[in-house]
């Protein structure tokens, strides 16, 4: 039987006899030195019926209540508070997440509210407040190592920038971003922000993150730490909305959910198996459909990312479904290693037939092509006066495919219509309102570096610029 000390103890995907006490270790490194994510040794669980008292929870004390399950008690509950009440301090949105009602029984979650109007803020913004803490604990200068297919970028910098004894160097795929997420990147004149335009594609810049994390001396001599979501905290903190959904309308729910890096939805699923009463998880998908072909086939095979009108998902390999292998083979290291290497090796693997009838069972998968996302935006439009972003579009075709009339099911809104302008005016006929910040970026100078997808070439700046 596991103790309660079991919840705070962590272990990689690829070798779980190697237990780590300390999360301030699992939030500092990001990923495990064997190259293996980071996953708590066990779960906590909770009764819904329990968990949540009769009145309507806000936001910050959902975030409380979840974050207290999975942070151990060293970090106090008034050091928890205030980090939570500072990051969402940032929101532009009293709810943080309103929940926005277009028919009888279909809703979008909008998580677009936060300082850089995407989903990322929600995990950047604590994760922040976090490593802030721990670097004050271990008395160490830290360097922020992350790769971007758009968004996490922006939030990263945004959550980061100006931090004393924290820098941050992002890797974004050169031409696969839109006008504004790159500005979001290169134009904040951050003193402590190193951006680099790779010559390639978003898995080209996860690769050489996630290696330059593998690599011990390196890492340690350059104190790197990741904020991609194989950061397990990064993770928890996107746990919080499923339950603020469920707060909200007290009924089993449904979700649809955009889906590249599969950080999101694993928040989802991981949300369910804590206890919240999810009936579905969709996994919506571009183009991009690796996830789809594998929940039909149970082969994992990368193709040739095709650029689409969703950026943020035009990703073949998915970090986090390493998460996931190791749920369903039970913690079955062994298993998790040999299907990464056979990705490596071979560029696929293939789940056995226990793992991908419980694939099918946890989640549904759908691919949305570009005409119909953008059919959905339009007709969102023309019915609701609603506007959808290209993302969120996928998430909400998805729901309409795989739900049945009377079905309650929330589509995650992960991005604001601003960010991608000329795509809604193309669709709609109409321009998208901005905030005022995001008006001021393109006034500013950007400032970033053009680099080949190349790890030394990356080590070598790294070292030369920040050390």
């Amino acid at each position: 039987m596991l103790s309660e000390n079991s919840l705070f103890e962590y272990v990689s995907t690829r070798d779980p006899q190697k237990r780590v006490h300390s999360y301030y270790e699992v939030l500092l490194a990001g990923i495990a030195k064997d190259g293996g994510l980071y996953v708590p040794r066990a779960l906590p669980r909770i009764n819904p019926k329990e968990f949540f008292p009769k009145e309507i929870l806000s936001y910050q004390q959902i975030a409380l209540k979840i974050l207290r399950l999975f942070l151990p008690p060293t970090l106090s509950d008034t050091e928890l508070e205030m980090m939570v009440n500072d990051a969402y301090a940032t929101f532009d949105h009293e709810e943080i997440s309103p929940l926005i009602q277009l028919d009888e029984s279909k809703y979008v979650m909008e998580l677009f509210h936060g300082p850089t109007l995407a989903f990322k803020d929600f995990a950047m913004q604590f994760l922040a407040q976090l490593m802030q803490h721990a670097i004050s604990e271990y008395n160490k200068d830290t360097v922020i190592l992350g790769a971007t297919s758009g968004d996490t970028g922006a939030a990263a910098i945004e959550a980061f920038k100006d931090k004393e004894r924290i820098k941050v160097v992002i890797l974004f795929p050169q031409g696969r971003v839109s006008k504004i997420q790159q500005y979001q990147m290169t134009a904040t004149g951050g003193k402590n922000i190193y951006p680099i335009a790779i010559k390639g594609t978003f898995d080209d810049c996860q690769d050489i993150v996630k290696s330059l994390l593998r690599e011990g001396p390196f890492t340690d001599s350059m104190h790197l730490c990741g904020v991609n979501s194989i950061n397990w905290f990064r993770i928890i903190t996107q746990i919080v909305y499923y339950f603020y959904a469920y707060n909200k309308l007290r009924r089993p729910l449904n979700f649809s959910v955009p889906t590249g890096n599969f950080g999101n939805i694993l928040a989802g699923y991981y949300a369910m198996k804590v206890g919240l009463p999810i009936e579905k998880l969709i996994i919506a998908t571009n183009e991009n459909d690796i996830l789809v072909r594998t929940r039909q086939c149970g082969e994992y095979k990368v193709k040739q990312v095709k650029a689409t009108q969703s950026p943020s998902m035009d990703i073949q390999v998915s970090s986090n479904f390493e998460r996931l292998l190791y749920e369903l083979s039970q913690g079955r290291a062994e298993d998790v290693d040999t299907y990464m290497q056979d990705l490596r090796q071979k560029g696929a693997y293939t789940l056995n037939e226990s793992n991908l009838q419980k694939y099918k069972d946890s989640f549904e998968a759908i691919k949305i092509t570009e005409q119909k996302s953008s059919e959905t935006i339009r007709n969102v439009w023309s019915k609701y006066g609603y506007m959808l972003d290209p993302h969120t579009a996928i998430a909400y075709s998805a729901a309409q495919h795989a739900t049945e009339t009377g079905e309650l099911i929330l589509s995650l809104a992960t991005a604001h219509p601003c960010k991608f302008p000329h795509c809604i005016k193309k669709v709609t006929g109409h321009t998208p309102s901005s905030p005022s910040r995001i008006k001021k970026l393109s006034e500013q100078s950007e400032e970033y570096e053009v680099m080949l997808p190349e790890k030394e070439g990356i080590k070598k700046y790294i070292r030369e610029r920040i050390s």
